[in-house]
């Protein structure tokens, strides 16, 4: 009998620095040296309503665009399903 072996599938990771430097992006009153002093999970919250809103934001532009007279609306429902997917994360 043949085995396989599955591949494990790398996990998406994110350094500390690459963290810090996005919050201080979306929050620039923060500089670096404060952001170090925040605690991770504070960032991370901070970061998650970014993301939160910037989904709201995409559901908005894809409502905008999205006319009665578009022939391919499954298209149109699967990409705002996609975006309010990622409010409920």
């Amino acid at each position: 009998m043949t085995v396989l072996k599955a591949k494990k599938v790398p996990k998406k990771e994110f350094k500390a620095d690459d963290l810090l430097l996005r919050f201080c992006y979306y929050y620039p009153q923060y500089s670096l040296y404060q952001a170090r002093k925040m605690p991770y999970k504070r960032i991370v919250q901070f970061l998650r309503v970014v993301e939160h809103e910037h989904a709201k934001r995409m559901i908005d532009f894809t409502r905008a665009v999205a006319s009665p007279q578009s022939s391919n609306k499954n298209a149109i429902n699967e990409l705002l399903q996609e975006f309010k997917n990622r409010l409920s994360e």
